[in-house]
C-alpha cells in the first residue's frame, strides 16, 4: 500500500520508525547476552550456544530485513504499522502525524478496526 506523507511526516516517521528499530536491536543484544551467560555457567554447550544464537539472530535480522528493505517513503505507513503492532513504538508517537494518517497506521497494525475507527469518530 502507498501512502503520501507530508514532508513534516516523512521527518518525524524516520524518528518513529529509528526508535522502533532500536528497540528491535535491543532484542537482538538481549538474545545474545541470554545465550552467552546459559554458555558461561555450562547450562548449554558451545555447539548449542553457537546454534541457538545464530538462529535466533537470523530470525531478528528477518524480521528486520522484511520490515524495513526495500520501503521508501511511500512505504513507511506500512513500516510503523508493523512496528506498532509488534509494540516497537507505542500510539504515543504518532501524535505528531495527521489524524488521518494515524488512522491508517492503527487500522493497518490491527490495533483498531475500521468499525471501531467509525464509531470513535460519530458524536454522541
Amino acid at each position: 500500500m502507498y501512502y503520501d506523507l507530508t514532508k513534516s511526516e516523512k521527518k518525524h516517521a524516520r524518528i518513529v520508525m529509528d526508535k522502533g528499530l532500536e528497540k528491535e536491536y535491543r532484542e537482538g543484544l538481549k538474545l545474545a547476552s541470554e545465550v552467552l551467560d546459559q554458555w558461561h555457567s555450562d547450562r548449554l554447550s558451545m555447539h548449542e550456544a553457537y546454534m541457538k544464537l545464530i538462529q535466533g539472530l537470523e530470525k531478528i535480522n528477518e524480521g528486520i530485513g522484511y520490515r524495513h528493505n526495500g520501503k521508501g517513503g511511500s512505504r513507511w505507513v506500512e513500516v510503523m504499522a508493523s512496528q506498532l503492532a509488534l509494540d516497537y513504538i507505542s500510539e504515543e508517537d504518532l501524535q505528531p502525524f495527521r489524524e488521518e494518517t494515524k488512522k491508517v497506521i492503527l487500522i493497518l497494525s490491527g490495533k483498531r478496526s475500521m468499525e471501531e475507527q467509525a464509531l470513535r469518530v460519530q458524536p454522541g
